[in-house]
């Protein structure tokens, strides 16, 4: 563990305080924050006024990223309290923004949440963030195996073979990322990746060219752009939300994922096969799962009883079939789709073929039928509550912008 010179805890006071934040609503009264938040999903999935909604789930985010902290380091503290305080001393020489970075960073998270069953490993991996972290703030050096949480600042591969463990780098460049906006790491070839690909992946050993990062990058800032053209709610998602970007180079077709694994992280597969239009629906559809995901911090829409586990609905977009919180999300995740590609026809910022292409789609599931009658034999699984408001969502399309059998 790389330590700053000069730097020592503070041990006078309640560290990470700080980064405290006045989180009440959810501690002492978890039912009433959640039904208030949850109410204003409709809105905010139709992509009207959301900054307090916004506010108030980041809240929560930074909360639970603080908690799970806390007990991280406790854990370290009761089996290693020298590693302990090197891991303590680290983290609070970071400043602020470095802070919240590590904290809430996807594979900060993940690794936490892998601390019981993986321990040696988890830590290993958190370690290496850290220093990774300060590296980028110019407090420590930037060794092989050293990674941001964010895949933003990194040794390139060929950087373990060319040094030894535990030497200093003086003669490789670490590899910064690229931001969409200026502010989401788009992240290509990080150490991370490895967690974004399957085991079995066939693509793993593709990788972009510089040209074609450059190319693809290019594609998603000006997707990034045309959806500040259409919905200013939407960009603001984004840029809350999503807190890093993996692009995969796969050998056919195109798509995006994120999982609740990984909060905050968006992997986008083939985007050099994307329409302008598509490309866009995907970074939209991905950030409201990210919402949703920190929503969940709350209370699970679906119960992790082991009933759940291996059900299965068909989905009504794309004929997949879906888990059961899967095809909760995407209910919501679809109707705020539909919105945003109906206000998207009232601009040039796409084709407008590609436009009316995608809204078809967004409401094909909707059409006819309310997605919720599949989940009414499933009822005792689910939230009742989070059930009530989806329910809601094929009436608000229905009045906003119809709903005729196509």
């Amino acid at each position: 563990m790389s330590m700053t010179t000069g730097i020592a805890p503070s041990l006078s006071r309640e560290w990470l305080d700080e980064l405290a934040v006045p989180d009440l609503v959810w501690v002492v009264n978890t039912d009433l924050g959640y039904a208030v938040t949850l109410r204003k999903i409709p809105r905010a999935f139709a992509w009207e006024e959301s900054s307090d909604l916004l506010s108030n789930l980041k809240v929560l985010q930074h909360s639970v990223a603080i908690r799970r902290l806390r007990c991280c380091f406790d854990h370290v503290r009761r089996h290693d309290s020298d590693l302990f305080q090197a891991m303590r001393a680290e983290f609070e020489a970071l400043p602020p923004i470095g802070k919240i970075r590590f904290m809430t960073a996807p594979d900060t998270y993940y690794a936490m949440s892998r601390l019981p069953k993986e321990p040696s490993r988890s830590i290993i991996k958190l370690c290496h963030f850290l220093n990774g972290e300060s590296a980028f703030h110019g407090l420590g050096p930037m060794n092989p195996g050293y990674s941001t949480a964010l895949g933003d600042f990194y040794l390139p591969k060929e950087a373990s073979g060319q040094l030894g463990l535990g030497a200093v780098n003086s003669t490789l460049e670490p590899v910064r990322g690229r931001y969409l906006g200026g502010l989401i790491p788009i992240d290509y070839s990080s150490p991370n990746i490895v967690n974004a690909r399957g085991l079995d992946d066939a693509d793993a050993n593709l990788e972009y060219s510089t040209e074609e990062s450059s190319q693809t990058f290019q594609m998603l800032e000006a997707a990034f752009k045309s959806i500040e053209t259409v919905s200013p709610a939407a960009t603001l998602l984004i840029k809350e939300y999503v807190k890093v970007i993996i692009l995969l180079k796969v050998g056919n077709g195109s798509g995006s994922s994120s999982t609740a694994s990984f909060p905050g992280r968006v992997v986008m597969s083939g985007i050099e096969r994307c329409s302008p239009a598509l490309l866009a629906g995907n970074l939209v559809h991905e950030a409201m799962h990210q919402l949703l995901y920190v929503l969940e911090y709350g209370g699970n829409f679906v119960s992790k009883d082991s009933d759940s586990r291996d059900l299965r609905i068909k989905s009504l977009w794309t004929g997949r079939d879906l888990a059961l919180p899967s095809f909760f999300h995407a209910c919501f995740v679809w109707y705020g789709l539909s919105n945003f590609f109906t206000q998207a026809l009232t601009s040039d910022a796409f084709d407008r073929a590609d436009v009316e292409a995608q809204l078809a789609k967004s409401l094909s599931g909707f059409r006819n039928r309310n997605p919720i009658e599949l989940l009414a034999e499933h009822a005792s699984l689910l939230r009742h509550d989070a059930l009530k408001i989806l329910g809601t969502l094929h009436g608000e399309l229905r009045d906003r912008v119809g709903l005729n059998a196509a």
